[in-house]
Parts: C-alpha cells; structure tokens; sequence
C-alpha cells in the first residue's frame, strides 16, 4: 500500500466510526458546519444511508458519509442529503469528486423513482497547508460569462480543523465523541501536546460509557499518528490515564497490538514505511523519559537512584531535570 492511501486508510476508519452516529452529526452541524443549516433542515429526522457511491477501486482513497433528512420549511417532505467528506490535503478536484458522489445519488433516486434529492457537501479538512476555496468555473481557462453559463454551479461547506481555535474544541472534547475527534485530528502531529494532554483524547468514554466499541479506533489512530513506539506509548498512557481509564484504554490497545502480531506488521513495515518512524522515535522516547523523571520527582517518593533506576537512566539526567523544576519553583 502506498504512504498515500496508508494514511487515508488511517483516517477513514476514525472518520467513518465517528460519523456513523446520528448524534454526532447534529452536534457537528449545530457546533462546526452551520448554525443555519441545523436550523433548516429535520435533526431528528436524519437517517445513515447504507449505500455505497462510490467505486471499490476508489474505496480506499476516498472517505464518505451520506445522511439523509428533510427540509423543516417545505410543505411537503422533501428529501435532503448531506455528504460529509474527509481531506487531509487540499484537494485541487474536489469539486470533479463531489459531482462524481452527487450524480450517483441522483442516479440512485432515478432508479428508485423518486425526486431528486437536495445535496449539501461537507468538507472536513485536517491538513495544515491553507485550502483555497474557489468556485468551480475558476479551474476553467479562457472562460468569458456565456461560456460559464454551462459549467456546474454548485457550493460545499468547509471545516478546516487547523484553523480552529483550541477554544471553540476543548469545551466539548471531554464530554463529547466529536469533540476528541475534532481535537485529535489537530493535534495528531503535535507530539509536545500528546505528550502532555493526551488524556483529553480519551475522556469522552467516561461520558459516553455506551460507545466503549469506538475506542478502539482512536486508540489506533493515537498510536498511528503518534512518533513513538508502542512501549512508550503504552508507558505515557499508564502514566497519564486514571486507573478507570487505564483499564478501558490499555485494554483496547492491548488488543490492537496483539492485532499487529497476528498480521506480522511490524513497525518498519507498515508504520515505518509509510511515515519513516526513525525520525521521531529518539525524540518522543527522550521527551517521554523527561516527563516520567518530572512526575515522580514532584511526587517525592522516591530518591533520586530510585527515579533514574525506573527509567533505565544516568542519575545524573535526573538531578538535571531536578535542577531545571527547582530553577522555575515547580519544585520546593
């Protein structure tokens, strides 16, 4: 599998789980998408469409999920989809993409016999390049007012998460699926901030006890993204989870790694390969080793031999970070 459709694969598992909830949609609409749009249309009325629009030969690069739902102000019902789409690069046929899902929805309807259904295309967009959103007839060269008049005038929504405000997401990341989702998505190449916050990515179980099968995904998609082995991984989370936590937590990933085994995908294979994991794995260990000596330092239980015992450490690596906490009077 190429490094591009590796990490497609990667999202899409996240994004499908995540969206694969009626709730979650409304949450996404009345928080994210459009205010406007949740007003307009039947919240309570939106319903998973189960059909596939697009190709098998296109399943693996292209993440999509269709809802079905009415408009609140027509007399009559009239049929409304929205299509949420997934980007982790900016995407120059977006709009080829979007037709290509549009004109097989209409197709489907054409066969069922029944109207044409109104589409709303939603874009959530991870990358941290600026996507450039111009209308359709801009990719169209040597184009004057009548030639425009036959080119497919259509628009879409964009959510760009790298572009939000951590304000508008941690409100909601704790109590909330969408909320981790929206915040694990930004953060996914911020290993300062997992180091630190990872907690935050799995709060929401404690809230949503109901959703525990879809831990396991983030779970994944926290050691996929992440530059660090799975024994520091492991290490930070028993470091930084709660024991309830620890116990939903550790335990899916226990599982996605005994997964790994069975199908011999071992980190130079498939994880290495497709992100080059030499790069960030002295890194991530160093950081992780650093916030592991800080914790039990502020603890004060153990002595300085203990702490650098427990991390496989010179001693003298601890009294440093020990000097650096009592130069900045986090430590008395």
């Amino acid at each position: 599998m190429s490094k591009q459709l590796f990490i497609s694969s990667i999202h899409d598992k996240l994004f499908k789980a995540v969206f694969g909830n009626e709730q979650t949609v409304v949450d996404f609409l009345t928080h994210f998408a459009s205010v406007e749009l949740a007003q307009m249309i039947s919240l309570k009325d939106l319903t998973l469409d189960p059909t596939n629009y697009i190709s098998d030969a296109l399943a693996e690069s292209f993440s999509d999920v269709v809802y079905r739902t009415v408009w609140i102000d027509s007399p009559t019902p009239v049929a409304v989809a929205l299509l949420f789409e997934h980007k982790s690069a900016p995407d120059l046929h977006i709009y080829e993409q979007l037709l290509n899902y549009m004109l097989a929805i209409w197709a489907k309807d054409r066969e069922e016999k029944r109207s044409l259904t109104h589409i709303i295309p939603i874009v959530i967009y991870q990358g941290k390049t600026r996507w450039v959103k111009n209308p359709f007839p801009a990719y169209f060269e040597a184009l004057t007012a009548v030639k425009e008049l036959f080119i497919p005038k259509f628009d879409y929504i964009l959510v760009s998460v790298f572009d939000m405000p951590d304000e508008k997401i941690l409100p909601i990341s704790g109590s909330s699926i969408l909320g981790a989702y929206m915040l694990i998505l930004k953060k996914s190449g911020d290993l300062n901030y997992i180091l630190n916050h990872v907690t935050q990515f799995f709060r929401f179980r404690e809230n949503n006890p109901e959703r525990q099968g879809i831990l396991n995904k983030f779970v994944e998609y926290l050691y996929r993204v992440a530059p660090m082995k799975v024994s520091d991984l492991t290490r930070l989370l028993q470091l930084k989870l709660s024991p309830t936590m620890q116990q939903h937590v550790l335990n899916d990933f226990e599982s996605f790694t005994l997964e790994l085994e069975a199908r011999g995908e071992a980190r130079g294979e498939a994880r290495g390969e497709a992100r080059g994991e030499a790069r960030g794995e002295a890194r991530g260990k160093a950081e992780l080793t650093r916030l592991g000596v800080e914790r039990l330092l502020l603890k004060k239980k153990l002595t300085e031999e203990e702490i650098a015992e427990t991390f496989d450490v010179d001693v003298a690596l601890v009294r440093s970070i020990k000097e650096t906490l009592l130069q900045s009077g986090k430590l008395g």
